[in-house]
């Protein structure tokens, strides 16, 4: 197997276990916070390295960023009607939170990338 492969393969685990996390993170009590931000972080630092090509910034930064702004925009949805939604507004304001920390670090990672490319061409 290559070394593209396996960082592929790598990387694309490490995707799936921080959705994983970040879904199931949501419906956890608050005291785990910083040991799941923690894992959600370093993750999402592993996807921007191992799991972003070349060919694939410019795809994954539109997706990722468009993925925060409608986390964003609903969150905030959500909790200015958090009474009346009750603890399900609550568990879908921890899942996207969750979403939102997994794919912040990834993003930085493949903008700095791509403007250290930009910069060398």
């Amino acid at each position: 197997m290559k070394k593209e492969e396996k960082s592929g393969n790598m990387g694309a685990t490490a995707f799936t276990i921080g959705i994983v996390i970040a879904l199931i993170a949501g419906f956890l009590p608050a005291n785990l916070g910083g040991i799941i931000v923690a894992v959600l972080v370093v993750l999402g630092i592993a996807v921007g390295i191992m799991n972003v090509t070349d060919e694939e910034t410019s795809k994954f930064l539109m997706a990722s960023v468009s993925i925060m702004i409608a986390l964003f925009t609903a969150g905030s949805a959500i909790q200015s009607n958090i009474a009346t939604l009750g603890i399900i507004g609550k568990y879908l304001w921890g899942v996207m939170s969750n979403i939102n920390i997994f794919v912040f670090p990834a993003t930085i990672v493949v903008a700095i990338k791509a403007v250290y490319a930009l910069a060398r061409d």
